[in-house]
């Protein structure tokens, strides 16, 4: 996230801790992570189309 000064944060949360990150090195780290995941996402039809056969599968 960015605030309306600019300052980026990324807050990150596991099972066990959640944190939030200001350091630009680790902000930009997984920044470059969470876009690469979106890149590689599929959109909600196919996502929908994928649920449904995964589920005819059971």
């Amino acid at each position: 996230m960015e605030t309306v000064n600019h300052e980026r944060y990324a807050y990150v949360e596991t099972h066990s801790t959640n944190l939030l990150h200001n350091d630009p090195q680790v902000v930009g780290q997984l920044s470059a992570r969470q876009a690469i995941f979106q890149a590689e996402a599929l959109g909600i039809t196919n996502s929908a189309e994928f649920i449904r056969r995964e589920v005819e599968k059971l």
